[in-house]
């Protein structure tokens, strides 16, 4: 079982991929903006396993929000979401493009957390 942290502007589409996950039997949070998942980690003394985040975001992107959450985390692992091709050098850091289905994100998570 991992705790899951979503972070993005399309709630729809978040939530079915939390509820996707918790069928693999993970505990997802589903949060809008990046300082919601930051005040619900901090408040709550969370260390998700794994992040999956919207590449651009109003506040700060999706590479530096990993960057943040690490700091708290130091194994967390994330996936970035964004629909070009993004370079970032940051250990743990993961990209899918936005585009891809719940159930290949959901596969990703395991992917990345096997090894």
């Amino acid at each position: 079982m991992k705790t899951i942290y979503i972070v993005g502007s399309d709630k729809e589409m978040y939530r079915f991929l939390a509820f996707k996950l918790s069928l693999d039997g993970h505990v997802a949070y589903v949060f809008a903006r990046p300082d919601e998942a930051l005040q619900h980690m901090k408040v709550r003394q969370i260390r998700p396993d794994v992040l999956i985040a919207e590449y651009s975001m109003p506040e700060m992107s999706g590479a530096e929000l990993h960057r943040q959450m690490s700091r708290r985390a130091p194994a967390l692992r994330t996936i970035v979401l964004s629909e070009r091709h993004v370079r970032d050098l940051a250990r743990n850091l993961f990209f899918m493009k936005k585009s891809c289905s719940p159930g290949q994100v959901a596969g990703f998570v395991e992917a990345i957390h096997c090894c």
